[in-house]
């Protein structure tokens, strides 16, 4: 029987999990397994499946948790070494949790943005998407990707202070301007007055 697109990629997953240190031993994959394995095998990031719990305890975890989190793939898997959720920044977990409740009791797909700490201690920044799964089997899951996105935000960041400088120096240079034309004004207002006096008392000087 032909398997769906997604029951390909949930079994390409798993097999990422099972050997996260070595080439799958679970038999020969189909063409289109192997194409998905070899891709996944160096998505930046994470692709995983876990449940809808505080600790977001993990089912699937693919090898791309390395780079992102320090943490190996069964590291993270069911929570042996440490759970996802103890990585998210404690500022941002409240958040993370309601938003991923709205997502499971709506059946929508979502994306957010959070900051995670890695097991260096390194914060970084990531945008995670994915899409609420019910099965027999597993029950309700939650299945996507996690990428760091910490070098566009502080790119972002960079770009909005520069903005920011240049913002003020501009309103510095009006205020400046504004000044000098306020003073300038005043000036031509006394030359001004002086001038209509003068030419009221020599009305009849027809040189000046």
């Amino acid at each position: 029987m032909r398997r769906s697109a997604a029951e390909v990629v949930r079994s390409v997953v798993e097999r990422l999990t099972a050997n996260a240190d070595r080439e799958p031993t679970l038999g020969t994959p189909s063409l289109g397994e192997a194409t998905l394995y070899r891709i996944l095998g160096h998505v930046p990031g994470i692709v995983f499946r876990c449940r809808p719990d505080r600790a977001r305890t993990m089912d699937l975890v693919s090898r791309g948790s390395r780079v992102l989190t320090g943490f190996e793939p069964h590291d993270l898997v069911h929570n042996r070494t440490v759970s996802y959720g103890s990585l998210i920044h404690p500022d941002d977990r409240n958040r993370v949790q309601e938003e991923l409740h709205r997502a499971v009791m709506s059946r929508q797909p979502y994306h957010m943005i959070y900051r995670i700490r890695r097991v260096d201690g390194r914060e970084r920044t990531v945008r995670e998407c994915g899409q609420t799964v019910t099965s027999r089997s597993m029950g309700v899951a939650i299945e996507g990707c996690v990428g760091d996105i910490t070098e566009q935000v502080e790119l972002l960041a960079r770009v909005a202070e520069m903005e920011a400088r240049e913002a003020a120096k501009l309103e510095a240079l009006r205020t400046r301007a504004v000044g000098v034309a306020h003073d300038l004004n005043n000036s031509i207002a006394v030359i001004k007055g002086t001038a209509q006096v003068l030419l009221i008392e020599r009305a009849g000087d027809a040189p000046l």
